[in-house]
């Protein structure tokens, strides 16, 4: 529907969804970014020019979250990345040529966006900054020993970042990049990077959302698959991401696997605020607990077919109106195959 009102779906997997197998792979439609192999370096930012004053703090967001997921800090760690990277990052970027300290007065002289991958510093570069602040400090007379202690900890959290995924954050860009921007349906993979930990997924969800929202307006769509896996730590960021998005006029569609996880996600998905609701078959307690999120009651001759065992129902909210009907094709499923369907 999306595609077809010219609007451009953007498709965020984390849960291994293999959408050729749900429907037509549009292949000369679709670009796919592989963020399991790490195709974005997080250095970098994008955007227009015209948003570079706000494009920048929220470039210091993601690099603390990122450092924050992709290491297993401590809370100690964790206070002290928070309180003294945004700083250093800042620094590092002045000294880079790309930020001003008085960007307001200087933001013809801004380069953050738009240019080319290969002039964005890496991962490395980085750590080889912080290894240079900290000796700096270590040698001075009247030396900071709270901001000393404050660059231990950031080079240990960047220098494990660089030895255990450097092949994922110690990149550059890649060309494909470009295309995503633009294209009309873009998927990006972040489904194997589980098997790493959930911590360096969500590095690399946090990595990405911006730019993916960042060129969709009115009629645009994302779609995040297998929304109960996204790590309660990032979701804030991610919530303030997708305003954007709705700000512009687009839409998310929240896809989970399990109906619980999605009736305790209400504050994150906003499910009883959304435009229209599908589920599959429901227990009677999920049923209860439905209900009472969104204050209204379904039929009770519809409640006894959506708890019908059958994985062939399928439940529509919207607005006042509740929908039960029985699905007559089941794309990539058991029962399409066993009943011959071709698609």
């Amino acid at each position: 529907s999306c595609l077809l009102s010219n609007g451009r779906c953007v498709h965020l997997i984390l849960d291994g969804t293999e959408l050729d197998k749900l429907g037509p792979a549009f292949r000369k439609l679709t670009y796919r970014v592989d963020l399991n192999k790490g195709d974005v370096n997080m250095f970098e930012m994008f955007g227009q020019r015209k948003d570079q004053l706000s494009i920048f703090p929220s470039q210091m967001q993601k690099l603390i979250l990122m450092a924050e997921q992709a290491y297993n800090t401590t809370d100690s760690d964790r206070s002290i990345i928070r309180g003294s990277l945004e700083e250093i990052a800042t620094h590092f970027y002045i000294q880079q040529h790309m930020w001003f300290e008085n960007a307001k007065e200087n933001q013809e002289k801004l380069r953050i966006v738009g240019i080319p991958h290969k002039e964005v510093p890496k991962l490395e570069l980085f750590c080889s900054y912080l290894d240079m602040e900290y000796s700096a400090m270590v040698n001075k007379m009247a030396r900071d020993d709270e901001k000393l202690h404050a660059l231990s900890v950031l080079r240990v959290t960047f220098r494990n970042l660089l030895s255990n995924n450097g092949d994922l954050f110690n990149t550059i860009t890649s060309d494909s990049i470009d295309g995503a921007a633009v294209g009309s349906r873009v998927i990006y993979d972040f489904s194997r990077l589980l098997q790493r930990g959930t911590g360096v997924a969500m590095a690399q969800l946090v990595n990405i959302i911006g730019f993916a929202v960042s060129n969709m307006g009115a009629g645009d769509t994302v779609f995040i698959h297998g929304a109960e896996k996204i790590d309660p730590s990032v979701k804030d960021y991610l919530s303030v991401q997708l305003e954007k998005l709705f700000d512009a006029g687009g839409r998310c569609v929240f896809l989970y696997n399990s109906i619980d996880k999605m009736l305790e996600d209400k504050e994150f998905c906003n499910y009883d605020k959304a435009d229209y609701t599908i589920f599959g078959t429901m227990t009677e307690g999920q049923v209860h607990a439905y209900q009472d999120s969104v204050s209204q009651e379904i039929p009770a001759d519809l409640v006894r077919l959506v708890t019908n065992k059958s994985e062939e129902v399928s439940y529509i909210r919207r607005g006042f109106d509740n929908i039960v009907f029985k699905r007559d094709l089941i794309l990539g499923s058991p029962m399409e195959k066993e009943r011959g369907y071709r698609w």
